[in-house]
């Protein structure tokens, strides 16, 4: 009875630390934050070479780094300003989706991002310059707007904004004037 009563504390107490462990000591790999130099310190927060590395959902990987960048807070939300923009976003089929541009605004709270200025983006064989780009992990879109141009293998086109759906990867083409038409032209 003895050494029953004596295996059962033992029980107890490794299910004890187990538990106390799991709790306070494993972390997520929901994100990450890999800093290539030490930080500046400066009133506004500025860092050189930030890089964010995030797990997403369904086994999507998105790392964005910035050659300067400023963290800021707005409404308790953690934002960084972003200059000098690299961005990579990769499926669970390891189809790999570039952009880079001049600036953009990192939450770091959702991982939403918005790219202004000179945006390249590369997915495949296509090509899209334009100068505003949104990546919203919420809805799992990506917004494209303002100077479009799309460039295919077979096919240039111009439009307003492109809507790509992360999840089944369609492409919503349009112009911000249902009068006007999205101009395309072949390449063959």
């Amino acid at each position: 009875m003895k050494k029953t009563f004596q295996i059962f504390l033992i029980l107890i107490l490794i299910s004890s630390i187990a538990i106390f462990y799991y709790i306070f000591f494993s972390q997520s790999d929901d994100s990450v934050v890999i800093l290539n130099e030490s930080i500046t310190p400066t009133e506004n927060n500025v860092i050189k070479n930030l890089k964010y590395q995030i797990k997403v959902k369904e086994n999507n990987n998105y790392q964005i780094s910035s050659e300067l960048s400023e963290i800021v807070y707005q409404n308790g939300i953690e934002l960084v300003l972003m200059e000098g923009v690299t961005a990579v976003l990769k499926d669970n089929k390891n189809k790999t989706l570039f952009i880079n541009s001049d600036k953009a605004i990192y939450n770091s709270n959702n991982f939403n991002t918005t790219f202004e200025n000179n945006i390249k983006i590369t997915y495949l064989n296509n090509k899209i310059s334009a100068d505003q780009m949104i990546l919203n992990f919420q809805n799992n879109l990506i917004s494209v707007s303002d100077n479009i141009k799309f460039v295919g293998p077979e096919v240039i086109m111009e439009a307003d904004r492109i809507v790509i759906d992360l999840i089944t990867k369609k492409m919503n083409i349009s112009m911000n004037n249902a009068n006007q038409d999205v101009l395309i032209t072949s390449l063959k």
